[in-house]
């Protein structure tokens, strides 16, 4: 096996780690992902493959925006609510109490509004 083809299945296995960190949610799977993306490049382009060389170059450019997309806090995809689930009215009204919340939706179950069926108490996560 030549140096070449050892480089490559190296450079192969460092970017499945890096993708890997990425499907973690480690921001440091950028990096690598980058770095390698910036090797592969270099192979296509010297190899003259530069269809694929093209690819790296955007997947170069996705490696920059994630980056600096990744720790922004403006970037809401939705508000977040706790979600809880009761047998009845009176347990779900004690969890309020004992708890002391104060901003709460409550989804009354259909018919009675007593019945003991899936009393759900929506909370804003704030």
């Amino acid at each position: 096996m030549n140096s070449f083809t050892i480089f490559t299945w190296l450079l192969t296995a460092s970017t499945i780690f890096g993708t890997y960190l990425n499907s973690r949610q480690n921001k440091y799977g950028f990096l690598v992902w980058g770095l390698c993306n910036v090797l592969w490049l270099s192979v296509d382009f010297t190899r003259g493959i530069y269809a694929q060389a093209a690819l790296y170059v955007v997947f170069i450019g996705f490696n920059v925006y994630g980056w600096r997309q990744w720790g922004k806090k403006d970037i809401v995809l939705s508000k977040a609510y706790l979600r809880f689930y009761f047998d009845s009215r009176r347990n779900m009204l004690n969890f309020i109490n004992i708890n002391k919340i104060t901003h709460y939706e409550h989804s009354i179950p259909a018919g009675d509004l007593n019945d003991s069926k899936y009393h759900l108490l929506i909370i804003p996560n704030d």
